[in-house]
């Protein structure tokens, strides 16, 4: 910028600032040039600086009016933005409220679904569970198919197409045996054998009558197996069974049980049965019991063999071996039974020692007879205290075949270990069956044989004493 623009800049924004400056700076100018000069050259600067000022300021509101225009254009769409905004603000909550509320109701569709969905399948569980035992057969393959199809991915409407099939399956059996239901079907027997025939459920119970028409019984639950197992009856039941399942009408053997009397009968069989199932240990403990027993019959007969005479009869001895002689005494004395004879026999043949001696052979006697009165009694003891660890024995061999077989077929085969927990109790039941009276035997015979002992001795001191009384007499 050169000094002329420069001042002209300044003259258009301060004049009179710029006036006083140069009048102040020049005073001597009056020399040089004329005032009057001076004065239309600022008067020329002022004109042309106010016609630039007035231009410029034409130009600026030429250009004003325009952007003022398109200010306000610009504020109006600001304000229908603003508006927009404020609307699909207001959208945009509304459609947040209402997806949450439709979250509430799916959820809570969801837990109806699961609510008729559980209801059903106890239903279906009641179902199965519920039917009579023979209709098993009847409705397995339908029940399997909607048990495969409620449990599957398939959608939810198949599935409870499956769950509906179930209830108007439950109808139409319910329709079904109001009056007694008659189906083909099949029922294993005792041997294990399969046979065809008629089934007929009545209320709880189901009879069954064979193909040829002559066999006829009632069913009962068949473990392993979906045909049910049958009982045949003697002719006369059978007759009337059989006209019953024929024509619906006739005289029937109900069960109060539904089959479980006559299961348990079968189970518990016969006694020979119930000590096979003791095996080998059981065959051992039966044994010991029998020979006790024999044992226990021969201690028996020899305690009946055995008497002590009264203090008259051993008076009367006494005073007959003094006067009649010792060996008609001694043929009497040797009538009495047992033990008793042999120690007044002694006693009489010895009857004049003095007491002491007398005394001592006497109880000799009853010495050497006490091994003979003791006999067997160390076996009872023996049987009595083997008996229980030979059961025990036995529970230890039937748990280790127990478990033997829960290793090959796990826990949930319960007839595969019934055979090794049966044995494991069977022999526990015999070892104590076969303990517990030899143990009674064994202290009753000992206590008798005690009781036999003294009354010899005391045999022994009545003869001496009464002896040595008569002697006494005598002299």
């Amino acid at each position: 910028m050169d000094c002329r623009t420069f001042f002209r800049s300044c003259l258009l924004s301060h004049p009179s600032r710029v006036l006083a400056i140069v009048v102040l700076a020049l005073p001597d100018w009056g020399v040089a040039q004329e005032t009057s000069q001076i004065s239309e050259e600022m008067k020329s600067l002022v004109r042309s600086s106010l016609d630039a000022y007035r231009q410029l300021e034409s130009e600026i509101a030429q250009e004003k009016t325009p952007l003022v225009t398109r200010m306000s254009r610009l504020e109006e769409g600001n304000l229908q933005l603003r508006a927009k905004l404020e609307s699909y603000r207001f959208l945009s909550e509304r459609i947040a409220t209402e997806i949450g509320e439709l979250n509430e109701e799916g959820k809570s569709l969801q837990d109806q679904v699961g609510y008729v969905r559980s209801a059903s399948e106890t239903f279906l569980s009641k179902f199965e569970s519920r039917i009579n035992l023979s209709e098993s057969q009847r409705y397995f393959d339908q029940l399997e198919s909607i048990r495969a199809q409620a449990a599957s991915e398939e959608p939810l409407v198949r599935q409870f197409a499956a769950f509906a099939e179930a209830l108007q399956l439950s109808l139409e059996r319910s329709e079904a045996i109001l009056g007694g239901d008659r189906f083909a079907g099949k029922a294993i027997g005792e041997q294990g054998s399969i046979h065809r025939g008629q089934v007929v459920v009545w209320g709880p119970s189901g009879f069954f009558l064979d193909e040829d028409g002559e066999r006829a019984g009632a069913l009962s639950y068949h473990s392993d197996a979906i045909e049910p197992g049958v009982s045949f009856l003697d002719a006369t039941y059978a007759g009337n069974l059989a006209s019953f399942v024929k024509t619906g009408e006739g005289t029937v053997p109900l069960d109060p049980t539904l089959g479980d009397a006559l299961a348990l009968e079968q189970s518990q069989g016969d006694v020979f049965t119930h000590l096979r199932r003791g095996g080998l240990v059981g065959y051992v403990i039966l044994a010991l019991g029998i020979v006790a027993g024999l044992v226990s019959l021969l201690k028996i007969r020899d305690l009946k063999g055995f008497s002590t005479p009264s203090a008259e009869e051993i008076a009367e001895l006494s005073r007959l071996a003094r006067e009649g002689g010792s060996d008609q005494a001694i043929t009497k004395a040797t009538k009495i039974r047992g033990v008793a004879g042999d120690v007044m026999a002694t006693g009489i043949r010895n009857m004049r020692k003095n007491a002491l001696l007398l005394e001592e052979t006497m109880l000799s006697v009853v010495l050497r007879a006490k091994p003979r009165m003791e006999r067997y009694l160390p076996f009872l003891a023996i049987t009595a205290a083997a008996s229980p660890l030979l059961g025990l024995l036995g529970t230890v061999v039937g748990l280790i075949k127990t478990f033997a077989l829960i290793t090959l077929y796990g826990a949930g085969a319960p007839n595969a270990l019934s055979a090794g927990i049966s044995e494991a109790l069977i022999t526990t039941e015999l070892g104590l069956i076969v303990a517990i009276p030899t143990l009674i035997l064994h202290g009753l015979f000992s206590r008798l044989i005690r009781s036999r002992i003294v009354a010899l001795e005391q045999v022994a001191f009545d003869f001496v004493e009464t002896t040595n009384l008569e002697l006494a007499e005598a002299k």
